[in-house]
């Protein structure tokens, strides 16, 4: 299995947007690297059209050493190949960046890509129970990851993307698979130019608010886990997701246990408290 994490930088954001730098890390399942590379890329634009405040305050390049480069269409050959080579393709902002690799195709009158991606920002807000948009480095300084390079050099930014993905899937303990079932609002399509929401596309109505679920719930006064009397537990926000059932009967075991929602940092698969409370639980005075 292949993971594809890519990240773009731009000359310029206008209409036909155009590209100057493509990094990208290619893992397998385990996030081993197999590939990595940045290609520096010619927008071929005029000195006048290139966005003043991103050449001084975001690239990490001289106008000079892009323009010295080849053109998109020679490194596109080896983009396309990327994109249809792997199982999985992430990004963090990447709707932003497949955003502009489509108008760059339109640019040079290619077909239209057509694949499946996902974005590392909504995963984490998944994961904080959030809806507030988090930057890269920020999530990187929570997660303590430290990486040599330059922000915003586009294969810097993709390490970033994957090292925090492999943070994520390590700490809670799932497969891929099993994070990205978890994280609906992180998976897009992208066919004819455009990209599709798959969360908003195949939208349900949202489950009842979990608290007032919580609230509700009759605490069992006769249950007999003492041992967890005037602690507090923390129970992971993607478990109540996937759990609704067994983590309100988590609420009913005991008087006197807080239950805070959703500031859990592990996620948990048991259904029976036992091997919840041993194993899983965040427990603190």
């Amino acid at each position: 299995m292949k993971y594809l994490f890519f990240d773009l930088e731009m000359a310029h954001s206008n209409n036909g947007r155009k590209i100057c730098e493509f990094g990208y890390v290619v893992t397998n399942e385990l996030f081993e690297i197999i590939e990595k590379n940045n290609f520096i890329i010619n927008p071929d634009i005029k000195k006048r059209e290139w966005d003043r405040y991103v050449l001084e305050n975001i690239l990490t390049r001289p106008r000079e050493d892009y323009e010295s480069r080849q053109k998109f269409n020679y490194f596109y050959p080896k983009i396309k190949s990327l994109i249809e080579e792997v199982d999985y393709i992430f990004g963090h902002s990447i709707d932003n960046d497949v955003k502009t690799l489509n108008a760059e195709l339109k640019n040079y009158n290619y077909e239209a890509l057509t694949f499946d991606f996902y974005d590392v920002k909504n995963i984490y807000k998944e994961y904080r129970s959030q809806k507030r948009d988090v930057s890269l480095e920020t999530i990187s300084e929570e997660f303590e990851i430290k990486l040599e390079g330059n922000q915003h050099d586009a294969l810097y930014d993709s390490m970033k993307a994957m090292l925090e993905l492999k943070y994520m899937i390590d700490h809670l303990n799932l497969t891929i698979e099993e994070l990205l079932e978890l994280c609906p609002s992180s998976k897009f399509k992208c066919e004819n130019y455009k990209f599709i929401n798959f969360m908003k596309k195949n939208s349900k109505p949202r489950d009842e608010p979990y608290k007032s679920y919580v609230k509700r719930t009759k605490v069992n006064k006769d249950a007999s886990f003492n041992i967890l009397y005037g602690k507090r537990i923390y129970i992971k926000y993607m478990y109540t997701k996937k759990y609704p059932h067994q983590a309100k009967n988590l609420v009913k075991l005991n008087n006197g246990v807080k239950i805070n929602l959703p500031h859990g940092v592990i996620a948990v698969k048991e259904y029976d408290f036992i091997s919840l409370y041993l194993k899983f639980i965040y427990l603190s005075l």
